[in-house]
């Protein structure tokens, strides 16, 4: 018989109330940490083990499933086939930021799926991906101090979402409710967890 796993981390609004679950590759389901070689194995895997095997009631409680897509997968996507009111879809990092990329995204927006930036890190030819998104996480690991209340406050100014990712201490998430983010994430918050059948 065959054994289905994945790995979900939540997250969480500013009462620190769960709003959603990013759900994460797990290839081996004694080991809750990711070695991904296949981007579009992984991908692929996440979005069939939750929707048509595991099914997003179990997975997330009916949550909205925040769901890592290589760029291949984000090219090719039939927007019929998953529910566009549970599924949010996060563009990583390196999935190369172009004009092919873009069409692909506005199809799927004009098509009622949301989109989140993950990772993300600004530069001006990031404006129009910025303007097509509907969510934007932004690594506090990764994004110096000083530059983050810049960084949230040009965000600000747009009609979209701002997550405050991979928060490991205290002092951090109080650095980004001030900054007034919208939703929280990280091991301080909560670790992923492990979902088998």
């Amino acid at each position: 018989m065959t054994q289905i796993f994945l790995a979900r981390q939540p997250i969480f609004d500013i009462t620190l109330v769960p709003v959603g679950y990013e759900l994460l590759y797990r290839h081996d389901p004694t080991i809750n940490a990711a070695y991904i070689y296949d981007g579009d194995k992984a991908s692929s895997q996440i979005l069939f083990n939750t929707f048509t095997t595991l099914g997003v009631q179990q997975v997330t409680g009916n949550l909205p499933a925040y769901v890592n897509l290589s760029r291949q997968i984000l090219l090719t996507l039939d927007h019929q086939s998953f529910p566009k009111d549970q599924m949010i879809i996060e563009v990583l990092e390196d999935v190369g930021y172009d004009d092919t990329l873009y069409d692909a995204l506005l199809t799927l927006k004009k098509n009622g799926f949301t989109i989140a930036l993950d990772d993300f890190v600004y530069s001006t030819n990031m404006d129009r991906f910025i303007d097509l998104s509907d969510i934007i996480k932004i690594d506090v690991l990764a994004t110096p101090l000083e530059a983050m209340a810049p960084l949230v406050s040009h965000l600000q100014t747009k009609p979209l979402k701002l997550i405050a990712e991979k928060i490991e201490t205290s002092h951090m998430l109080k650095i980004c409710q001030k900054l007034e983010m919208h939703y929280f994430q990280g091991y301080y918050l909560g670790k992923p967890e492990m979902i088998k059948q």
